[in-house]
């Protein structure tokens, strides 16, 4: 039992120290024309998800508004705003919030970009995130490979209680590490919208 505390231990701090390389990678320029620091050769040359990049770029062109939930490090925030749309994002793991606002402030994004720091659910609330980087959840048994000592206690807010659409047409790309339906629960009255909002939910 020692050996495994000190295992995850271990892993909690070195997955920390990743994490930390990532906020201090200076950015480049990404093919679509923002600064980006990705965690891959990948992701900064443009070959990132490109089926789904593929259908964000294409309707971000009918849409006045993007909200990104489950954020992570913004990718997506910076390619809609790098189009001039209107952007919201909801991110809850700590360093992912900071590398959010590292990508934001190096390409001057921050008049067309509003940031909630926690994550989506039915109820306002406060939950544990259980792993962190690109893996957290909210759900313990959805942790891929995480250590169980990487935790931490966020706040969770709805979509409606934060959210107003205003007659804007709206893409909504959610990728929540298995919390989407309950996401979904508390977006109701965005989902009864007399302008109804395109979703990707990964």
């Amino acid at each position: 039992m020692l050996w495994l505390n000190f295992k995850d231990w271990f892993r909690t701090r070195n997955r920390q120290r990743v994490y930390n390389r990532l906020l201090n990678k200076p950015c480049s320029t990404h093919p679509d024309g923002f600064l980006f620091s990705g965690r891959n050769q990948m992701m900064e040359k443009g070959g990132y998800e490109p089926f789904e990049v593929d259908l964000v770029r294409k309707i971000l062109g009918e849409v006045q508004l993007f909200a990104n939930i489950g954020a992570n490090h913004g990718f997506y925030s910076c390619l809609a705003l790098s189009t001039k749309t209107e952007t919201v994002a909801y991110e809850p793991e700590a360093t992912n919030i900071k590398m959010i606002r590292k990508h934001i402030k190096a390409n001057s994004f921050a008049n067309s970009f509003t940031l909630h720091p926690c994550a989506v659910g039915a109820l306002a609330s406060e939950m544990v995130l259980h792993g962190g980087g690109s893996g957290g959840s909210l759900l313990s048994d959805n942790l891929s490979n995480a250590p169980k000592g990487e935790q931490q206690t966020v706040q969770v807010v709805t979509l409606d209680d934060t959210l107003s659409l205003g007659g804007k047409k709206a893409l909504f790309l959610m990728d929540v590490e298995g919390f989407e339906y309950e996401a979904l629960k508390g977006s109701k009255a965005i989902l009864s919208s007399e302008t109804k909002p395109y979703w990707i939910i990964e």
